[in-house]
């Protein structure tokens, strides 16, 4: 699991971390969400897959 990579970083002394933001649009309204995730070259495309789907999840929540 993620929680576990973020653990052994830690243990290892590797920072890990991540910045999550979001921009409205004064126009529209609409709300941009923007994920930061500094992963390790290697967790790149786990990183990808984790984030798609807990954005999927967060727009089923909120019926968007």
């Amino acid at each position: 699991s993620h929680d576990t990579i973020w653990l052994t970083d830690e243990e290892e002394g590797i920072d890990s971390y991540f910045e999550i933001g979001y921009n409205i649009d004064p126009i529209t309204n609409q709300v941009a969400l923007n994920i930061t995730d500094f992963a390790m070259p290697e967790d790149k495309e786990s990183a990808i897959l984790l984030w798609n789907q807990q954005v999927t999840d967060l727009k089923r929540i909120l019926g968007a």
